[in-house]
C-alpha cells in the first residue's frame, strides 16, 4: 500500500474529525442541578468547611449582602471565637420555593468551656438554614 498526499490528508481529516468528536463528547457540560440538588450539595460544602475551619473558604457561601456588611477578617475572627464548637454536619433535607431555600441540617456540638465534664460532651440537633437565589447561584443567608 502506498500513501499518497491524497490518501495522507483523507486519513489526516479523518483522525481531526475523530479527535474533535472525542473532544466535543468529552466536554460535554455536566447536568445542570435542581434547586434542591444545588443548594443540597453547597450547604454540605460549607458546612464540612466549617468543621474542617476554613473559614475563610466558607465564607465565600454567604450571600453578597452578607458579604458586603461583614468582611473576611471579622467573619473569620467571629467563627473561632464561637463557645460552641460543631463536630459533625449533615444536610438531611432542603425545600425550595421559587428563589429562597431551606436546609435542614443535623449538626453535633460540644461546648468546651462548660463546667467540668460537661465540656467533653457532645449534643446534637437540627437547624434550619435559608439559601437564597442570586446571580445565578445559591447563597447561605444568615439569620440575625
Amino acid at each position: 500500500m502506498s500513501c499518497t498526499p491524497k490518501s495522507k490528508r483523507a486519513l489526516g481529516g479523518a483522525v481531526s474529525l475523530a479527535c474533535a468528536v472525542f473532544v466535543l463528547a468529552a466536554c460535554q457540560a455536566e447536568p445542570e442541578l435542581t434547586p434542591d440538588e444545588a443548594v443540597h450539595e453547597r450547604a454540605q460544602e460549607r458546612w464540612d468547611l466549617r468543621l474542617e475551619q476554613e473559614y475563610g473558604e466558607a465564607y465565600e457561601y454567604y450571600s453578597p449582602g452578607y458579604r458586603q456588611t461583614v468582611d473576611a477578617y471579622s467573619h473569620v475572627a467571629d467563627q473561632r471565637n464561637r463557645a460552641v464548637m460543631y463536630t459533625g454536619a449533615r444536610v438531611v433535607s432542603v425545600e425550595c420555593e421559587s428563589e429562597i431555600c431551606r436546609a435542614r441540617v443535623r449538626v453535633e456540638y460540644r461546648v468546651p468551656g462548660a463546667p467540668s465534664g460537661l465540656s467533653r460532651v457532645t449534643s446534637e440537633r437540627t437547624i434550619t438554614e435559608n439559601w437564597i437565589h442570586s446571580g445565578g447561584e445559591w447563597w447561605y443567608s444568615p439569620s440575625r
